[in-house]
């Protein structure tokens, strides 16, 4: 047994997923954008979310932080985790590509563009996101990041149209029964 990563884009069900699976494994679940901002929050002071770091410091500073936090997960081995990566940790330039043959067992969730974009737009735009073609600019983003993602994935569930939640938590661990 090893970690099992949950990678997409964002708003893929990632965090929810693992969760569910967490729970079903009797394993420790890390969301990795949770991790990011208690780092964030120990360093400055500040307790702010994603969104609002990478605003006020830049993506820059952000993806630094990622893979910083990415980092400390790794180094903690005690015990195999279900961990939840953001949207564009895989695609982060600061994360050299040997990290993940290593880190666990990539699974990535495969949520069809619209379905994860109508999912984005329920929590308001993203700063990364031009807001006059939002949805233009997210398909270009979520090309590039579904190819990094096909890279780096030991299994791909495709996920094509809205489903609940326990649906695709239950077709995780069958992926996971067989790692």
């Amino acid at each position: 047994m090893s970690n099992i990563i949950l990678g997409g884009v964002k708003h893929s069900g990632k965090s929810t997923q693992g969760k569910m699976l967490a729970m079903m494994r009797s394993l420790s679940f890390v969301d990795t954008d949770e991790y990011l901002e208690a780092l964030h929050a120990e360093r400055t002071g500040k307790e702010q979310r994603c969104r609002e770091i990478y605003q006020e410091y830049g993506g820059d500073y952000f993806r630094k932080l990622e893979a910083e936090a990415l980092e400390q997960i790794a180094r903690d081995d005690d015990e195999d985790k279900v961990i939840a990566i953001g949207g564009g940790t895989a695609d982060n330039p600061y994360i050299p590509d040997d990290f993940w043959d290593d880190f666990g067992v990539f699974i990535f969730l495969d949520v069809a563009p619209q379905v994860a974009f109508d999912r984005i737009v329920e929590m308001g735009l993203p700063p990364f996101l031009d807001p006059a073609e939002p949805y233009a600019d997210f398909l270009k983003i979520y090309r590039r990041r579904r190819e990094r993602y096909l890279e780096l994935a030991d299994y791909v569930l495709e996920i094509p149209e809205e489903v609940p939640a326990e649906e695709v938590a239950e077709k995780i661990r069958k992926i996971a029964d067989e790692i």
